[in-house]
């Protein structure tokens, strides 16, 4: 907008002075020095208002230029992306995530010792109730969940004693009493289908025991974890 009012001051001041300085009835009445200094003077601030008018036409287009050729972008090398990957060490671990991953390598190793043995404690089972069982407990190891078995797991297979402590090795995996129980009534319902929870609960042995009964099952196997 202010170019446009430049360029139109600069006409109108350009061709009041050509009035005044050519056609004005009272030209040659003054000192012909005087005419010639209004007409530069007036000149000269007819350019100077155009000058205000060109800046505001171009400097939308040569700043953007300007800005673009001295701030080049720049393209991070191989080096700063493998510096930027650099695994972080244990020392830059805080003591809290220092216990947190010890705690996760804690329940990895007791998961690689109970899964295994839970596992071995179903072999009477056919495949299908094995894989169903077994879908099962990992599910509630992960997740903390309990679905229903995809079929109706038999009953007889084993005894209400072998699973109780099939089901109590859950316990060594953080989980309480109350969900060990509620995992074998959900999974061996056809055995536990008249037995309430609390009843149940109070069969689920405790973890020294559990402990004591997996270790027992590997050095059986003579393998060390």
């Amino acid at each position: 907008m202010r170019k446009w009012v430049c360029f139109g001051l600069s006409t109108v001041s350009v061709a009041y002075l050509l009035y005044i300085m050519l056609w004005h009835e009272s030209i040659g009445n003054g000192p012909m020095f005087d005419w010639y200094l209004v007409g530069f003077v007036g000149i000269f601030a007819s350019m100077a208002l155009a000058s205000i008018g060109i800046m505001d036409w171009v400097k939308p287009v040569v700043i953007p230029v300007v800005a673009q050729t001295k701030e080049p972008s720049v393209t991070p090398s191989v080096e700063d992306e493998e510096e930027s990957q650099v695994p972080i060490s244990e020392e830059s671990l805080s003591d809290e995530d220092k216990d947190g991953e010890d705690e996760r390598r804690r329940k990895d190793e007791l998961i690689r010792k109970v899964l295994p043995w839970f596992l071995d404690q179903i072999n009477l089972y056919s495949d299908e109730e094995q894989n169903a069982i077994k879908a099962c407990a990992i599910e509630f190891v992960n997740d903390g969940t309990i679905p229903n078995p995809a079929i109706v797991i038999t009953k007889g297979v084993l005894s209400q004693q072998q699973l109780m402590e099939l089901c109590s090795a859950f316990i060594l995996l953080d989980k309480d009493r109350s969900a060990c129980a509620e995992f074998a009534k959900t999974v061996f319902a056809n055995t536990f289908n008249n037995t309430e929870i609390s009843t149940l609960e109070k069969k689920i042995k405790g973890k020294g025991t559990m402990q004591v009964t997996i270790d027992s099952y590997w050095e059986a196997q003579d393998i060390t974890l």
